[in-house]
């Protein structure tokens, strides 16, 4: 099964390119830390508050039970990760 996962709200509404093999797609939306602003510091810690949401996201993801899940539920359940409110965009 492939998984495909947008990460960027800009991405979200653009037209994806087609992947072959039907895969499940997903969007975890993330507020683009290259748009930060002030200090060297504090776009650093944008970007990497954003790399700390995106790697919960990828555990949950890897937590699921994939051989005993089905394709709707898989679909809904990453949807949902999606929707955590851990992003602010």
């Amino acid at each position: 099964m492939d998984f495909i996962f947008t990460l960027c709200d800009r991405m979200a509404g653009e037209g994806c390119p087609v992947f072959p093999g039907s895969p499940i797609t997903a969007h975890w939306g993330f507020r683009d830390p290259a748009l930060a602003a002030g200090t060297d510091t504090e776009k650093y810690h944008a970007f990497v508050e954003v790399e700390k949401q995106i790697a919960t996201r990828i555990r949950l993801f890897l937590s699921l039970p994939l051989d005993k899940i089905d394709r709707l539920s898989l679909q809904k359940q990453l949807q949902a990760m999606g929707n955590t409110g851990s992003d602010e965009h």
